[in-house]
């Protein structure tokens, strides 16, 4: 049999991919820390002020300064989706 290279990749495994992103939680932090890795900007005005809007399970950033508000995956692949970012 010929020797896959697709299945024999470097990178994490599956144990490893479960526990750094398992949960909502953790996928959204994920998300965060790779949209805004020096804390949240405004994509309008680029302040850094802001406040989190929504009890859902999907929270908005509101700004402090111009009111726009933008959620973690706007802009993304995932920007229309209502599957939960685990899938």
């Amino acid at each position: 049999m010929a020797f896959n290279q697709i299945q024999f990749q470097h990178g994490m495994s599956i144990p490893e991919f479960l526990r750094s992103f398992g949960t909502e939680a953790q996928c959204a932090e994920a998300i965060k820390a790779a949209r805004w890795p020096e804390g949240f900007r405004c994509p309008r005005c680029a302040s850094s002020d802001h406040y989190v809007v929504g009890h859902g399970a999907r929270k908005l950033f509101q700004c402090n300064g111009c009111r726009h508000q933008t959620s973690l995956t706007a802009g993304s692949l995932m920007a229309h989706t209502k599957l939960p970012l685990t899938t």
